[in-house]
């Protein structure tokens, strides 16, 4: 799957990634192409919750709450990251839950 809506399971691409969450901040390489990328608190968050195993909408839901932001501009927020870290090849989406393995 390459497009991202919100009935898909993101998944970090641990075979192509090696990631710390330091401070609440993730920081993550893409072994691949030696490129560092860094992520905020809330970034971190949607990261962690990546696991193959959360929909797309329950990330946003679980983060609108945390927030307690509105769970519609959470959601386009999460799918913005989500591409751009599918771009990046640093995420997989899957149709179907994921059994992923990471840090």
């Amino acid at each position: 799957m390459t497009s991202i809506d919100s009935m898909a399971y993101p998944a970090v691409r641990t075979e192509a990634t090696a990631f710390r969450i330091i401070d609440n901040e993730a920081v993550i390489l893409n072994l691949n192409t030696g490129v560092y990328y860094s992520l905020n608190e809330v970034g971190s968050r949607i990261w962690k919750l990546c696991d193959g195993s959360h929909m797309v909408k329950d990330i946003a839901r679980a983060i609108s709450k945390e927030l307690e932001a509105q769970e519609r501009k959470v959601e386009k927020d999460v799918l913005e990251l989500l591409g751009d870290l599918l771009r990046e090849g640093l995420v997989g989406i899957y149709e179907n839950p994921a059994k992923v393995t990471s840090d």
